[in-house]
């Protein structure tokens, strides 16, 4: 699996490779937002959420590595991170994660809607056991610097590449990103209920297509998924400092 570089002829419109069907770029675009529909809303607080979630990371995750193998019989190469991408992947993770913690600690931190969300996160880190300072901090690293490599390697480097066979690369960068914020608007939903979801939800949710969008582009620009990973990563540790003192007063 070559998870820095982009090569060419798999990029482009005119690769020699089968172009995906239109079954499978629905899943790969709407599958995430279905399972996120099952383990955060469906079999939320049942015995059925934590397998539900496994079961749903496992194929979403294992699924790239299948295709490429068994049906693409593309071989699957892993090159080392290159310097250069992960300076630029921090440094624009960095102004992101400013931008974030800037506009939470000015604005948002004392809003009435932040306090309830903050009943419904902690209910949640209950629910899945992280209500601890260490279990949360070991959360912490599985989302921010595992999952979100994970991510980046679904859908930078593969959604978006199965697109590009289809597509010239912005539509496909706006497709795929637009997919992307989808499962993420279900969670923001369930945190920040009607009517706050409709007004800062939804400005939330444009948000996480955006830096989406700056991830991707690092992609394609930068040639790099380790940049656009080292960025996401960033990001998500910001957001899990948010999450910290949201619920600040319940930690034990």
């Amino acid at each position: 699996m070559n998870i820095i570089r982009k090569t060419h002829n798999l990029q482009s419109r005119g690769s020699t490779k089968p172009r995906p069907g239109t079954l499978l770029l629905g899943f790969l675009l709407l599958f995430p937002l279905l399972a996120a529909l099952l383990y955060f809303v469906l079999f939320a607080g049942s015995k059925w959420a934590k397998p539900t979630y496994i079961a749903a990371k496992s194929l979403q995750f294992g699924f790239p590595i299948l295709y490429l193998l068994l049906v693409v019989r593309e071989p699957l190469r892993i090159r080392p991170p290159d310097k250069k991408g992960i300076l630029i992947g921090l440094a624009t993770g960095m102004a992101l994660a400013i931008i974030i913690l800037t506009a939470y600690h000015v604005y948002y931190r004392n809003l009435e809607f932040l306090k309830s969300a903050s009943v419904r996160i902690w209910e949640k880190l209950v629910e899945i056991g992280a209500n601890t300072r260490m279990s949360y901090f070991g959360l912490g690293f599985f989302l921010s610097i595992l999952h979100a490599l994970l991510e980046e390697y679904y859908w930078r480097w593969f959604v978006w590449r199965e697109l590009t066979k289809r597509w010239a690369s912005w539509p496909a960068i706006f497709i795929t990103n637009t997919a992307f914020t989808f499962h993420h608007v279900v969670v923001l939903y369930v945190y920040i209920p009607p009517p706050d979801f409709w007004t800062s939800g939804m400005l939330f949710s444009l948000a996480v297509m955006l830096g989406g969008v700056v991830w991707s582009v690092l992609y394609r620009y930068v040639g790099s998924i380790y940049s656009a990973w080292a960025s996401h990563a960033v990001v998500d540790i910001a957001l899990m400092y948010i999450g910290y003192d949201l619920c600040r007063s319940h930690w034990p």
